[in-house]
């Protein structure tokens, strides 16, 4: 996982079939709130809304042998659970706006030069 390239921390948990108790501790301590609102994306076009209490006591069902994204509505973290039974928790998002403005400034010009070429032929 490229999480370093966003978020200032990271952490991140590996777990069995059975281990449902080390997984609901391991997210217990995330420090989120039981009636925080979280987004978790089961599929592309599919998304659920669900607090952060319901996370960790449906883990089992949550997390089992698929790729899985949940995050709250700040964006400042993200829970990836990946289909090799790792957990990944990223937090305090990295946001660059000179960065994001190069960036910004790149796309454009690459657009610009695309309908540049498109209009001379």
């Amino acid at each position: 996982m490229d999480l370093e390239k966003y978020f200032n921390q990271y952490s991140e948990l590996s777990f069995k079939e059975n281990e449902n108790k080390k997984v609901k501790k391991w997210l217990y301590h995330k420090d989120i709130r039981f009636n925080q609102k979280v987004f978790w994306s089961h599929q592309p076009d599919t998304a659920f809304i669900l607090t952060w209490k319901m996370v960790i006591k449906f883990s089992e069902n949550l997390f089992f042998s698929s790729d899985e994204i949940i995050w709250d509505k700040t964006l400042n973290w993200v829970l990836i659970c990946d289909h090799n039974d790792i957990i990944y928790f990223a937090q305090n998002r990295i946001f660059n706006a000179d960065k994001h403005s190069e960036e910004k400034i790149q796309i454009k010009n690459a657009i610009d030069e695309i309908n540049k070429k498109n209009a001379n032929h």
